[in-house]
């Protein structure tokens, strides 16, 4: 089964070299226009915590009324 492949891959150099600088060719097109985001984000991530007070009216800072 190997040997087959071989001898035919051998006997078609040609096609089997164009499908690979094909391959190479659009894969780097891929990789160049794909939206990627290769910067991190350097602000930790930030929870806004919102709860309703006595009032029933929300707020986002917390009351310190005992």
């Amino acid at each position: 089964m190997m040997r087959a492949l071989v001898a035919l891959c051998v006997r078609h150099s040609g096609a089997v070299t164009a499908l690979t600088v094909l391959a190479l060719l659009l894969g780097s097109w891929g990789a160049l226009h794909s939206p990627l985001d290769v910067f991190p984000e350097f602000v930790p991530t930030q929870v806004d915590v919102q709860r309703l007070n006595r009032s029933r009216s929300w707020s986002r800072s917390p009351s310190r009324t005992p």
